[in-house]
C-alpha cells in the first residue's frame, strides 16, 4: 500500500494517553500516512494533536456528545479526495 494514499481515522473520548500512544505508534510504523484524522469528544486533546513531532498532517475535529458512529461520520467528511485507503483505528490500538 502506498503511504501517500493512506488516511488513518481515530475516534477518541476521554483517553488522551491512549491517543498519544496510538499516534506515536503510527509515527514509528514503516508506512507513514498522508493524514491522520482525530475526532474527539470529552477531554481536550489539542496539545497532543498540535505537537510538532508528527511526521504526518493531523486534522482534528472536536464534537459534542459521544458515540463512535457519530465520530467516524464526522471524520469521514474530513478525508481529502486524493485518499484511496482509510484505516479506522480505536485510540487503544498500537501499530507494530
Amino acid at each position: 500500500m502506498t503511504s501517500g494514499l493512506l488516511a488513518v481515522l481515530i475516534a477518541t473520548r476521554n483517553r488522551p494517553q491512549n491517543l498519544l500512544r496510538a499516534l506515536e505508534s503510527i509515527a514509528a510504523s514503516g508506512s507513514v500516512p498522508t493524514v491522520v484524522i482525530v475526532v474527539s469528544s470529552g477531554n481536550d486533546v489539542s496539545q497532543i494533536i498540535n505537537s510538532p513531532q508528527w511526521p504526518f498532517l493531523v486534522i482534528h475535529e472536536h464534537i459534542l456528545g459521544y458515540g463512535q458512529i457519530r465520530q467516524k461520520q464526522a471524520g469521514i467528511a474530513l478525508i481529502p479526495a486524493s485518499i484511496q485507503w482509510t484505516l479506522f483505528m480505536d485510540d487503544d490500538i498500537l501499530l507494530d
